[in-house]
Order: structure tokens, then sequence, then C-alpha cells
């Protein structure tokens, strides 16, 4: 597999770019389903950058 050159995003970076694009895209769309699903996966994918922040935290600790 090759490497991909230049710059490369953290996934903490990937996730709130994504989320951010999620929450404009939702506000575009009228109220209804497809922009509920939107705001969900967007409140989902802020989830998983802070888990991701706290399985990735220099504090956290094996279990003894």
């Amino acid at each position: 597999m090759q490497e991909r050159l230049g710059f490369k995003q953290t996934d903490r970076q990937r996730l709130s770019e994504e989320a951010a694009k999620l929450r404009d895209e939702a506000l575009r769309k009228p109220a209804g389903i497809e922009r509920d699903r939107l705001i969900r996966r967007a409140q989902d994918t802020e989830s998983a950058s802070q888990v991701n922040g706290w399985l990735n935290s220099r504090d956290l600790q094996p279990p003894k």
C-alpha cells in the first residue's frame, strides 16, 4: 500500500471537518427527515472525535 504524500490530517481534525460539513449541509436542507439525519450524523461524528481524543490521551492508563 502506498502512503499518501503531503499533509496528513489527524483523526480529530478530519472528524471535526466532517461534522462541520454535515452541519452546513443540514442547514441548507428544509426541515424534514434528511435534515434530521444529517444533524444526527454530525453529532455522531463529534462524539467519535471526542472518544478518539480520550483514547489517544497521554493520561489514559492501562487497566491494572
